[in-house]
């Protein structure tokens, strides 16, 4: 019988970043998943959605090639595969000169991002929309000046001059998983955690104080960190990783990739593998591992199931099989 593996399987790619050999698994009870080219696809977790329906929800993320993220699409699917929260684009990232130069959502736009000569972020604005519109007396812009390659003091104001927040930072000589990092982007607006290679450990300025007590792996990987703030406030946030003193670094980028688009789609999807790649059969499952019924004509399948939601395409290649999550909308 043929094994068929999943991404999260499939994946034993690291690279070496600072002599590291980690990549996150998990943010408290976000499981991450990652493409054949070592990026985030996908992060889910299982929740509760109104009233109380157990629910699991997903951030797929999309990329031009290899290196370059698209757009975000985020939703929900009910155990009984019902989709109850969103399938339209929810962030889209736009790029000027090869660098990321704004971030768009239904209500803001995160934008006019500068970098400097370093590859560092020292400014963006929040552009808040009202009725998709911007209103330009809620502007506000964030400002950044480092030092190395973290970022050692920000100013949080609005354009008339008022300041919200100047912050000074501190770190320590540890990792930061979320820097460079696609997942940071994936998440809330704030690129701190994207511009700082090392963990802070303190900061002070103008809105109070915090500290840090940080629980590190044997690979100087965050696995607890615990944020006392001044003002009597704490939380933690807990990590997990994927960890192997022996790296397997994937030098040829295109020799297990194939894409499947438009997604979502109503049931008509096209996909195209890498260079010199033949495709030597192609499944569909339900999430529950249930075989839909469909039809392959040269690169277009088309699912004839009834089914709309979440399902597995599966495409079979050489020695293994790649495995892609779609949206299936209804016809």
């Amino acid at each position: 019988m043929k094994q068929i593996l999943t991404l999260s399987t499939l994946l034993f790619i690291f690279s070496f970043v600072n002599g590291q050999n980690c990549i996150l698994d998990s943010l408290e009870n976000k499981k991450i998943e990652y493409n054949s080219f070592g990026k985030a696809s996908q992060i889910h977790w299982e929740a509760l959605w109104f009233p109380n329906i157990e629910t699991v929800f997903y951030k797929d993320l999309h990329y031009i090639n290899d290196t370059v993220l698209k757009y975000l699409l985020e939703y929900g699917i009910t155990v009984d595969g019902d989709t109850v929260y969103g399938v339209d684009t929810t962030k889209v990232y736009k790029y000027t000169s090869g660098k990321l130069s704004s971030i768009i959502t239904y209500d803001v736009i995160l934008g006019d991002i500068v970098w400097n000569d370093n590859n560092q972020i020292t400014e963006y604005k929040y552009y808040y929309l009202v009725n998709g519109m911007i209103d330009s007396t809620l502007t506000r812009i964030i400002i950044y000046t480092y030092l190395n390659n973290n970022i050692r003091r920000s100013i949080y104001k609005e354009l008339t001059g008022y300041v919200f927040s100047d912050i000074t930072y501190s770190y320590d000589n540890k990792y930061n998983p979320y820097y460079k990092s696609e997942i940071v982007l994936a998440g809330q607006f704030g690129l701190t955690d994207y511009c700082q290679e090392n963990n802070w450990v303190s900061y002070s300025g103008s809105t109070g104080s915090a500290s840090q007590d940080i629980i590190y792996n044997s690979f100087n990987y965050p696995v607890l960190i615990e944020v006392n703030n001044s003002n009597g406030n704490s939380h933690t946030k807990t990590f997990a990783y994927q960890c192997d003193s022996t790296v397997y670094i994937n030098n040829n980028k295109n020799k297990f990739v194939c894409e499947i688009y438009p997604n979502p789609s109503n049931g008509n999807y096209y996909f195209q593998c890498g260079k010199d790649i033949t495709p030597q059969s192609v499944e569909v499952f339900d999430l529950k591992g249930v075989p839909l019924k469909f039809n392959v004509h040269n690169n277009r399948i088309k699912i004839e199931s009834p089914i709309t939601g979440l399902i597995m395409i599966v495409v079979n290649i050489e020695n293994r099989s790649i495995v892609k999550r779609v949206i299936k909308n209804a016809r």
